[in-house]
């Protein structure tokens, strides 16, 4: 339950990441 929003959170985060470093 929590792990899954942990999961969801670090797919926004490497999305972001990925964006920034493009």
């Amino acid at each position: 339950i929590l792990s899954k929003k942990i999961v969801t959170w670090w797919h926004i985060v490497g999305s972001v990441v990925s964006v920034s470093f493009d």
